[in-house]
């Protein structure tokens, strides 16, 4: 009885081990050096001698040339520590026909096998055609071209990091080109070397230096004077070049960043851009000491005429279409607006967006300045610009911002100090059909002693506004009847109020 039990238990052992074995045979698929199942679920064993191990059905089946980037190896398995089937040499073509994020399944010498795309981060292989079989070879083997502006000299025809830079090229050097496409050039670099450059940036003829400067003649004259110079301020980019000429090429002398003040000097326009010559402040060393200026040329589109610090009077010399005018009015206390540095909709002129506050009853008050008409470039509409000033609290100071509101951002805005809509006075004496008239023509008359402004013909309210004795204002509508006791008036600017009849005097003369 023994006997059975132990012999029992050794058929039991053998099928344990046997089972073992058979999962150890099929492996895991997640492995790429792992054997693939066949169509009938059938377990296959590698032979010692074989050196080829399939990939794993995940794979993506694809045929694709790809290009050595260096010396790589080819491995048995997808596996970095594989066994080495020998080594590829860099700059060669081969044909994968399957691949994951990490290897491509290649053949080369008759050998099938695995290379990895990438080692420690760097690049081995790449889809990118780095033997430049697209190119056209040039008529009669090679030619000379010019450089248009400073180029980079590269490995490969592709701007990748494994494509390492080789030098550089400057302005109207000469340079063999090989072969080319729509992208890149070959070259001969040397006798021995042949290296690549961006095709588009060569000419067949050497090119006008671009930091050559133009005939006086052709210049705009701002100024003469840079400390009594226009100032106008960079804006729409966070960095601007200054340039040594007014051209995108011509060496940078500088940069400045957005919000620098420069004093404008000249403008020219050029190949249909147009170019600004600004004197950029360089602060004394010392105290007492004269502040030193440097010169160049920045393209207009990056300067505007005000980041909120700007004269009244300086805007006006370089906005000659506005009209000055002078009104106080208020922002709804609903409602914001956006004050920009020059009478444009680009948000990037936006200088700041005043509200009305947290508290309703905070009503920001904006001092129009001037008034004008400009056309805007996308729309090709004329809209209304009001130049303005406000005071923006910082912290425990405040500071004046001059800037620019237009289009539907005067909407609201509004003369009532109340923050109430602007009524016009057709508006405000509809709700009393027939109990006024109207002037044909609006009388100049005088208060001849305090008079409350009233929104209504009534003083159940108190009073919107107070007017002092001898304060001109424009007789607009009189109450109808023997007993005259309400009128209408509009003051200095442009509110219409009701107030009593006797609390003006007779037209002024």
């Amino acid at each position: 009885m023994m006997k059975k039990r132990i012999v029992a238990l050794l058929l039991a052992g053998l099928m344990t081990t046997a089972a073992l074995a058979s999962c150890r045979v099929q492996g895991n698929t997640d492995n790429p050096g792992g054997t693939e199942p066949n169509q009938n679920n059938q377990t296959t064993t590698t032979k010692p001698d074989d050196p080829y191990i399939p990939p794993v059905d995940t794979w993506k089946e694809e045929t694709k040339d790809v290009y050595t980037i260096k010396e790589v190896t080819l491995l048995q398995e997808a596996n970095k520590s594989s066994t080495s089937l020998g080594t590829i040499p860099k700059e060669t073509k081969l044909t994968s026909t399957k691949h994951n994020a990490s290897w491509y399944y290649v053949e080369y010498d008759g050998k099938q096998g695995y290379v990895a795309i990438k080692t420690n981060s760097t690049t081995n292989v790449t889809e990118i055609d780095i033997l430049g079989t697209d190119f056209t070879p040039v008529e009669g083997g090679s030619k000379i071209m010019y450089v248009k502006e400073k180029l980079r000299i590269r490995l490969y025809p592709t701007t990748a990091e494994f494509s390492s830079e080789k030098g550089s090229y400057k302005l109207n050097d000469a340079v063999t080109v090989l072969a080319h496409n729509n992208n890149w050039a070959r070259i001969q670099y040397s006798k021995t070397e042949q290296y690549y450059v961006a095709y588009t940036y060569l000419s067949d003829t050497p090119v006008e230096d671009p930091n050559i400067i133009p005939a006086d003649e052709l210049f705009t004259v701002i100024s003469t004077n840079v400390k009594s110079a226009p100032t106008m301020y960079v804006y729409g980019v966070y960095q601007v070049a200054v340039r040594k000429a007014p051209h995108a090429q011509a060496d940078e002398t500088g940069a400045l960043n957005k919000g620098d003040a420069v004093k404008i000097l000249k403008t020219i326009v050029i190949n249909g851009s147009e170019w600004t010559y600004v004197g950029i402040e360089i602060p004394a060393a010392k105290p007492g000491d004269d502040s030193d200026w440097k010169y160049g040329y920045i393209s207009s589109d990056c300067l505007a005429h005000t980041n909120g610090d700007m004269t009244i009077e300086n805007l006006l010399e370089i906005y000659k279409d506005f009209t000055p005018k002078k009104q106080t009015m208020y922002i709804l206390q609903e409602d914001s607006i956006n004050v920009r540095s020059m009478p444009s909709f680009d948000d990037e002129a936006i200088i700041s967006s005043p509200k009305s506050g947290i508290e309703l009853n905070e009503i920001k008050v904006i001092q129009v300045l001037a008034e004008g008409i400009v056309k805007d470039e996308g729309t090709q509409k004329d809209y209304k610009w009001y130049i303005v000033e406000y005071t923006q609290k910082e912290g425990e100071t405040s500071k004046i911002v001059r800037g620019f509101v237009g289009g539907k951002a005067l909407d609201s805005l509004t003369t009532d100090p109340s923050g109430k809509p602007t009524v016009t006075l057709e508006g405000l004496l509809n709700s009393y059909p027939n109990e006024y008239d109207i002037l044909e023509t609006p009388l100049t008359v005088t208060t001849n002693d305090l008079a409350n402004c009233y929104g209504t013909p009534a003083t159940a309210k108190d009073p919107l506004k107070q007017l002092p004795a001898n304060t001109t204002v424009t007789l607009v509508a009189v109450q109808k009847g023997y007993s005259t006791t309400w009128a209408v008036i509009q003051d200095s600017e442009g509110t219409y109020y009701f107030v009593f009849y006797s609390k003006l005097n007779q037209a002024a003369e």
